[in-house]
């Protein structure tokens, strides 16, 4: 039989690894879905089959920056750097995996970080150096809200769990919270003197107005409505802290040595005041093979951790055996 005139595809059936250097390197998006970079594409991965599948990256995509999901689950952020120099924000559907919508702003030659509302209704991005340019996007419509300049750099962005309006930001010598009054982006100093000259590995959201801020040598910084309420002196200390991740229960926090420091709250009824707000769980010491920690991702249901090593491996741990 002549086959001429017939054309072939080819589709990506199976992926080894992952791709490092980009914030958040895995994210669930559900019970048993984690998303994470293959090359310049997207693997979705189902922890229980085992199954892969991808969403394939348009020509002119060189590579991606930084992901998240929308809280709700049904969406997935990407930053990505074009062949000519350039970049964008593309928002994907998780279950069908097609592209929702595309952004780019004048102000942002590339994109290093984005955060969505917990309404999954608003997005925030950090554009690149020098300026790391905060853009509060209604990112359905295409609408930019509003914009301002960092003017430092920005590890982690986030929405308040609790106001649309309030954003934080975290960063070498930055731990900020912003406010959006009438179209305009207002920055506000969370912590003054010595420790606002630490350098802030990444921070997440407590339930409620309680932020935690880890720096890179191991503290762990409570802050409430704005103002530091006090400082945990992690297991981790001398190690260099890259995330932190928050649960109802408490906190997880990783770094260089392959371990994962658990942290849980103390009952207010049983706290008196000179007693810390939580205390050491455990420490989950992983394989030195693997290299350090990068990222971690809590599981809806918080059934399950997935964690991202230096090493360019996925890895999926019961929470009940961290």
């Amino acid at each position: 039989m002549s086959t001429e005139g017939l054309t072939a595809f080819l589709d990506f059936s199976h992926c080894f690894g992952a791709k490092a250097g980009i914030r958040d390197n895995v994210v669930h998006t559900s019970e048993t879905m984690v998303a994470y970079p293959a090359g310049r594409h997207l693997c979705t991965y189902n922890t229980e089959t085992r199954d892969m599948s991808f969403i394939v990256q348009a020509e002119h995509v060189e590579s991606m920056t930084a992901m998240a999901t929308s809280h709700n689950r049904k969406y997935i952020g990407v930053c990505e750097r074009l062949t000519d120099g350039g970049g964008q924000v593309t928002i994907f559907n998780a279950a069908s995996e097609k592209r929702v919508r595309t952004l780019t702003h004048p102000d942002c030659k590339f994109f290093t970080a984005l955060a969505f509302s917990i309404d999954s209704k608003f997005l925030v991005t950090v554009g690149c150096a020098p300026e790391y340019t905060l853009v509060y996007w209604n990112w359905y419509q295409n609408k930019v809200v509003a914009s301002g300049r960092v003017n430092t750099q920005v590890k982690r962005v986030s929405f308040s769990p609790l106001d649309n309006v309030q954003l934080a930001t975290s960063g070498p010598g930055l731990l900020k919270l912003w406010r959006l009054q009438e179209n305009t982006l207002k920055g506000f100093n969370m912590v003054s003197g010595k420790a606002a000259m630490q350098s802030f590995a990444d921070h997440t959201w407590a339930p409620g107005e309680r932020l935690l801020a880890a720096t890179e040598n191991g503290d762990v910084l409570v802050i409430e409505q704005g103002e530091l309420r006090g400082t945990i002196k992690s297991r981790l200390s001398g190690e260099t802290i890259n995330t932190i991740a928050c649960y109802s229960s408490g906190f997880i926090i990783a770094g260089s040595e392959a371990r994962m420091s658990v942290y849980e709250k103390n009952d207010a009824k049983d706290r008196s005041e000179d007693r810390e707000l939580y205390h050491h769980f455990k420490t989950f010491k992983t394989s030195d093979s693997l290299g350090e920690i990068n990222s971690l991702s809590l599981s809806p249901g918080e059934e399950n951790l997935a964690v991202f090593f230096s090493s360019n491996q996925v890895a999926i741990f019961p929470i009940a055996s961290v």
